[in-house]
């Protein structure tokens, strides 16, 4: 007997044993996991949005960014807060 007939043979045995799922059933499994990964994507990048955006009014007020402009760096500040954004 060949091989595969065997994995075929122990695959309809283990048929009985597995439960049944309807196309809801696993509609609605699919759709639970990919909307909470959804959700998480979403959470992470405004969290990121509002650190870089307080991070740049933070660097605004305080003495650092007038140093920043001094020194002539803000254009680099400026294009590297906004490729970060």
């Amino acid at each position: 007997m060949d091989g595969l007939e065997l994995l075929k043979k122990d695959w309809k045995k283990q048929d009985d044993s597995l439960p049944k799922l309807s196309y809801n059933d696993i509609y609605s499994m699919i759709l639970k996991k990919s909307s909470s990964i959804v959700r998480s994507i979403f959470i992470i990048s405004v969290l990121e949005f509002v650190l870089w955006a307080s991070l740049e009014v933070i660097l605004r007020m305080s003495d650092t960014y007038g140093r920043i402009k001094m020194v002539g760096m803000e254009t680099i500040f400026y294009h590297s807060l906004c490729t970060v954004l």
